[in-house]
C-alpha cells in the first residue's frame, strides 16, 4: 500500500486523499479497501466508473452500501469484476438503480447467485429488460421472490422464455399476475407443465385467452386431467358452490334439479380419475367395426391404459 502524509503525524499508511477531482483510476484494490465509507460515498459518478475493473474487487461490503444509487455508474466491465459478496450487498435502493444493461452484464453465475432480497427489489423497468437468456436462468427461489407487480411487468417473449421447471415453480399469486397476452406465449410443454392449483387458479380472463393449441392440450388428457381433479375436489367439498356454478355456466333455474345434477356428479366421477376396462372394451369394439382388430388386444388392457399423464398431474 502507499504511504500518504497526514498532517502532524509524519508518513501514515492510510487511505489516499480523494477529492471530486482526483484521478482513481490508477488506484490499487487495496488503495480502494483503504478508502474509508465516507470517502466512497463522496466519489463522484465519473470516479465510481473510473475504478480499474481488477481494483473493483477491493470495495467491501460496507463500501459497497455508501456507493448509494451511484452504483448505476458502474461499466458493464466492472460489473462483471464485482464478486457475489459485492453484488449481495446492495441494498433495495442500490438494486433498484442498476440499469437493465447493467443486469443483462451479469454472468451466468453471478446471476443465479443473486439473493432474493436483490432480485425482489429490482425495478419493473429493470426486468422487463432483462434479456430471455437471462429470464431463463433464474432459480425457481428467485423467481417465486418476484411481486404479482414484477411478474405482470416482464413481457410475452420473457414469460415464453420460462422452462417447464420454472413455470411449475411460480406461486398461484404470480400465476394470476401473468398478462393474458402473455400467457398466450407459453408453448404446450409449458403449459403442461402447470401444476394442479396454478390451473385451477387461472382467472377467467386467462382461460378465455388460451390459444387453441395450448386448450387442446385438454384433447391430449394432462391439462384436462388436471382441471378435472381440482374441478371434482371442489366439487366434493363444497357442493353449494357446484350449485351455484352449474346455474350460473348452465343457466338453469330449477333448484331441485340443480342439486340432483350435483348430487349426481358425486355420485359418478371420482375424485381421482381412472380408465375403466369397459371404457376400452367400447372403443375395442367400434374401432372393430371399421378396421380388422387382432382378437389378442381384447382383455390386454395394459396395452392401452396410459397412467403416466395421471400420475404428474397427481404428484403435481
Amino acid at each position: 500500500m502507499s504511504v500518504y502524509p497526514i498532517g502532524g503525524y509524519g508518513l501514515y499508511s492510510g487511505p489516499p486523499i480523494v477529492t471530486p477531482t482526483t484521478d482513481v483510476s490508477g488506484f490499487t484494490s487495496a488503495e480502494i479497501r483503504a478508502l474509508s465509507n465516507r470517502q466512497v460515498a463522496a466519489l463522484t459518478t465519473a470516479q465510481v466508473a473510473a475504478i480499474a475493473t481488477d481494483a473493483i474487487a477491493g470495495l467491501s461490503a460496507r463500501q459497497m452500501k455508501a456507493l448509494s444509487t451511484k452504483v448505476s455508474a458502474l461499466t458493464t466491465d466492472q460489473i462483471q469484476a464485482l464478486t457475489q459478496t459485492q453484488l449481495n450487498a446492495l441494498q433495495k435502493p442500490q438494486s433498484a438503480a442498476l440499469t437493465s444493461t447493467q443486469l443483462n452484464a451479469l454472468t451466468s453465475g453471478q446471476l443465479q447467485g443473486l439473493s432474493a432480497t436483490v432480485v425482489a427489489a429490482l425495478s419493473t423497468a429493470e426486468l422487463a429488460g432483462l434479456s430471455t437468456a437471462h429470464v431463463g436462468e433464474l432459480t425457481a427461489k428467485q423467481l417465486q421472490a418476484l411481486s404479482s407487480g414484477q411478474i405482470a411487468g416482464l413481457t410475452s417473449t420473457q414469460v415464453g422464455a420460462l422452462g417447464t421447471d420454472q413455470v411449475s415453480s411460480l406461486k398461484v399469486s404470480q400465476i394470476r399476475a401473468i398478462e393474458t397476452g402473455d400467457l398466450q406465449a407459453l408453448s404446450a410443454d409449458r403449459i403442461a407443465a402447470l401444476t394442479r392449483s396454478q390451473v385451477a387458479n387461472f382467472t377467467y380472463a386467462q382461460v378465455a385467452a388460451l390459444q387453441t393449441g395450448q386448450v387442446s392440450l385438454a384433447q391430449a388428457g394432462f391439462f384436462a386431467i388436471g382441471a378435472y381433479v381440482a374441478g371434482m375436489q371442489r366439487i366434493k367439498k363444497d357442493p353449494a358452490f357446484a350449485e351455484k356454478s352449474f346455474a350460473k355456466w348452465l343457466r338453469e333455474k330449477d333448484p331441485v334439479l340443480i342439486k340432483k345434477t350435483v348430487e349426481a356428479y358425486n355420485k359418478v366421477f371420482k375424485v381421482v380419475p381412472s380408465v375403466p376396462e369397459k371404457g376400452i372394451d367400447n372403443v375395442l369394439r367400434d374401432l372393430a367395426n371399421r378396421r380388422t382388430v387382432p382378437k389378442e388386444f381384447f382383455g390386454r388392457y395394459e396395452l392401452f391404459r396410459d397412467t403416466g399423464p395421471l400420475e404428474r398431474a397427481m404428484a403435481k
